[in-house]
């Protein structure tokens, strides 16, 4: 479940979610959902504690296309 989302100024996104202890969040991207694997941009974690985790992709170069968070237990 993602908190929310924005955009962030010169390009880039910004997601919060609420974390898990003992886990690692990450931010994935892609330029094609069908066709393109999936990048990781971002990671926090492993968590010691539960916490609203935010992930950030601030390379503008790269920023256009489709995002993704995943957790790794």
């Amino acid at each position: 479940m993602i908190l929310s989302a924005q955009a962030l100024a010169g390009g880039g996104l910004s997601v919060s979610l609420p974390g898990k202890a003992e886990r690692t969040y990450e931010l994935q991207q892609a330029a094609d959902v069908l066709t393109s694997a999936w990048t990781n941009v971002a990671a926090f974690g492993p968590l010691a504690t539960g916490q609203t985790v935010v992930l950030s992709h601030t390379n503008t170069a790269a920023s256009q296309g489709y995002y993704r968070a995943t957790v790794q237990h």
